[in-house]
């Protein structure tokens, strides 16, 4: 029997009982055939060099159906039509007179778990990482599986969960995006060429797509593909939530979201990812209690600390938002400005001066998102300034939806002049309303 995951190759083709797919080995195409010639070839597959008797395969196939054993016969014959296999010299399935059929050619099972223990571990720890996905766990991740690939180059599905990484990266605020979403890409691109029908490799380049790129076709039509090949694919799901979000379709987001975590309930990610999507729908108080649930499970997620306190702050729940941004050891890239922000909106505005001091005076090298100063800024009601800083965010493109969506920025959005500046971008047509 198949492990979770696990896919069938022999002779040209290659055969997945979990997506229901038969495809060329070359092309990566897929191969049409019914859905109970389809079943018919699994169980074929899985007992190859056995004789499995008509009877068998009748039960097997359709067990809950009348059917005669001439359905067998159009099956089979459906299956030599799709692998060319001629009946009077069969490659894959011959025929035993008075007892059934024999899937004649060798079959070797493909799956992470039949990789080196080693390079599969590699992968495991990388992927516990990238699911609770703070700035030290994501780089922890980067360099789990970039040592699995350097171990297997061919490991499609770590080279899929290194793109996710280094998109990752480029969103959450660790590393400037110009420099972590080509890396995305190319992993991306790279697992695409080694298996074109990962529905994760698609995944991941259609939000690479949609948040770097700003093409909604393109991103549209690499999701459609990524479904179309996996329906229960986590990933997909996920990021599905992540672009309705920033899209502002709330209720649809959450949705999606609820469906990526029926697949994967216990990945932190996507419990956090909830969290954020009800904070971005101006639910602060959904929020606060599904983050509170979040940091049980991971109570060092940076991304789920700091939506925390900004839903507090949303809620006007000043002293309690900067009793929880004082009261964390350390600040890590991508949310050093939660406290210049509370101070700033607890009206403590020395405080935010000397902490966005502070944060403009941070060590060379280290990446500060633009985002981060618009927020301060536009918290002290320094608009001026913040919309300086929004021309930046716009350069940088990957976390341009959060100029949208981000609750602590609605006074700002009411300025005109930020109407007229994301708007002279064409950005404005392509996020407000559009289609993920």
């Amino acid at each position: 029997m198949r492990g979770p995951g696990q896919t069938y190759a022999f002779g040209d083709f290659r055969l997945d009982p979990l997506r229901r797919l038969l495809t060329s080995r070359a092309s990566g195409k897929a191969i049409p055939l019914p859905a109970s010639a389809f079943d018919l070839l699994v169980q074929l597959v899985e007992q190859s060099g056995t004789v499995v008797s008509r009877q068998s395969l009748l039960s097997s196939v359709w067990p809950h159906a009348t059917v005669v054993e001439n359905s067998v016969n159009q099956a089979v014959a459906a299956i030599r039509e799709a692998l060319g296999d001629d009946p009077a010299r069969p490659r894959y399935v011959a025929t035993v007179t008075g007892r059934g059929y024999c899937f004649t050619i060798k079959v070797t099972t493909e799956g992470p778990g039949d990789r080196d223990p080693e390079t599969y571990q590699l992968y495991v720890a990388g992927w516990s990482e990238l699911t609770r996905p703070g700035p030290t766990s994501l780089m922890a991740a980067q360099g789990y599986f970039e040592r699995a690939i350097a171990r297997d180059p061919s490991f499609v599905l770590a080279l899929t969960c290194l793109a996710e990484t280094y998109l990752l990266l480029g969103s959450h605020g660790v590393r400037p995006p110009q420099m972590s979403f080509p890396q995305a890409r190319a992993a991306a691109l790279a697992a695409l060429k080694i298996d074109p029908q990962s529905a994760e490799a698609h995944a991941v380049l259609s939000q690479i797509v949609f948040q770097y790129d700003h093409d909604m076709a393109g991103a549209a039509s690499l999701m459609a593909q990524a479904f179309e090949l996996d329906p229960a694919c986590f990933v997909a799901h996920r990021l599905v939530g992540a672009r309705l979000g920033a899209l502002g379709r709330h209720d649809e987001a959450l949705a999606a979201l609820r469906r990526a975590q029926a697949i994967e309930p216990l990945a932190v990610s996507i419990n956090g990812n909830i969290g954020m999507a009800y904070y971005f729908a101006g639910r602060f108080e959904d929020a606060i209690a599904q983050l509170e649930h979040t940091l049980r499970m991971n109570e060092n997620w940076a991304v789920a600390q700091s939506t925390l306190g900004r839903s507090y702050l949303c809620l006007g729940y000043f002293d309690r938002a900067l009793e929880y941004f004082e009261g964390r050891d350390d600040v890590r890239p991508g949310r050093v400005s939660d406290l210049a922000i509370a101070y700033a909106m607890a009206g403590r505005r020395d405080d935010a001066r000397r902490e966005l001091a502070r944060l403009a005076q941070r060590p060379e090298g280290e990446y500060v998102p633009p985002l981060h100063f618009v927020m301060i800024h536009a918290a002290l009601g320094n608009h001026d300034v913040a919309l300086e800083w929004v021309e930046q965010v716009i350069e940088e493109r990957a976390n341009a939806p959060h100029l949208i969506i981000e609750p602590l920025l609605s006074n700002l959005r009411g300025d005109p002049r930020f109407v007229q500046r994301f708007e002279q971008t064409g950005l404005g047509a392509v996020l407000v309303g559009g289609r993920p």
